[in-house]
C-alpha cells in the first residue's frame, strides 16, 4: 500500500479533478437520492414526482458510475424527481426490476424511470452515459415535467406488486401507507390510509373509497410519530 502525506494527497486529488477523473458537484446540490425505495416511493407520492430507479450489484464501479451520471443529471435539473438506489441482494427490489419493470436483471447495472405509482415511463442499461441522459430526458417528457403535470396511468399487470410495495386502496387509489387504524386525540379509531399529506393536513381514505381530511395535531402521539418517519419531517409543520 502507497502511504501518501496529506499535502501530496491534496495534490494527487486535484491532479486527478483537474484531469477529469471525478465530477466536481456544485456547493448546496442536494438531489432526492435514498437507499430505501421504500422511503423513495413515500417521497415521490407526497410531491407527486417521478422516481429514477437504480439496480447495481456491489462492488461495481459501473454502477457507481451510473449513480454518478444520474446524479449529475439531476443537478442540472433535479424538479418533480426522486432517486432509489436498490442492490441486486435485495429479493424484492430484484422482483420489481424483473416483474413489474419487465427488465433483464442479470444485465446490471439497471436505470428504470416510473410514476410514483410504478408505471414505467423509461429504461436503460449499459455502459455508455448517453443511454443513462436519453432515459432521464425521455422520463422527464413522458412524466410531465415539462409543463408541472404528470401523466399518471395505473397498470393492473402484476397488481399483488402494486399493493405490497406502492399501496392500493379496493377502490384502485395510490395511497401513502397501508391501512392501519388511527387513533385521535378524542380517542376515536378510524382504519384507513394516508393518500395524501400537505403540511400539517392530510387527506385518508378507507377501503370503501370515503375520503375526508384531517389535521395531524389531532391525531394521538403515536401516531405522529408514525407519521414522522413516514413523511421524513413533522407532521406539524404547516
Amino acid at each position: 500500500m502507497i502511504r501518501m502525506r496529506p499535502f501530496r494527497y491534496c495534490l494527487a486529488l486535484l491532479a486527478a479533478l483537474t484531469a477529469g477523473h471525478f465530477t466536481a458537484i456544485p456547493a448546496g446540490a442536494a438531489p432526492q437520492i435514498f437507499s430505501d425505495y421504500r422511503e423513495a416511493i413515500v417521497k415521490a407520492k407526497e410531491t407527486k414526482s417521478i422516481i429514477a430507479w437504480i439496480l447495481v450489484r456491489d462492488f461495481d464501479k459501473v454502477g457507481d458510475q451510473v449513480k454518478q451520471w444520474v446524479r449529475e443529471d439531476l443537478i442540472i435539473s433535479d424538479k418533480g424527481i426522486v432517486v432509489a438506489h436498490c442492490r441486486t441482494g435485495d429479493s424484492t427490489a430484484m422482483k420489481l426490476f424483473s416483474g413489474k419493470f419487465g427488465q433483464d436483471t442479470s444485465k446490471t447495472p439497471l436505470l428504470v424511470v416510473t410514476t410514483f405509482d410504478g408505471t414505467v415511463l423509461s429504461s436503460a442499461g449499459g455502459a455508455e452515459q448517453e443511454a443513462y441522459q436519453t432515459a432521464m430526458k425521455e422520463g422527464r417528457e413522458k412524466g410531465g415535467l415539462g409543463d408541472g403535470t404528470l401523466a399518471v396511468t395505473t397498470s393492473n399487470k402484476d397488481a399483488k406488486m402494486l399493493r405490497e410495495v406502492f399501496g392500493k386502496t379496493e377502490s384502485g387509489e395510490i395511497t401513502m401507507t397501508e391501512t392501519r387504524t388511527w387513533t385521535f386525540s378524542n380517542g376515536a379509531l378510524v382504519e384507513a390510509a394516508l393518500l395524501r399529506a400537505s403540511g400539517d393536513t392530510g387527506t385518508l381514505i378507507k377501503k370503501t373509497g370515503e375520503k375526508f381530511d384531517i389535521k395531524f395535531a389531532d391525531l394521538a402521539p403515536t401516531d405522529i410519530a408514525y407519521l414522522t418517519k413516514v413523511l421524513g419531517r413533522s407532521p406539524l409543520v404547516k
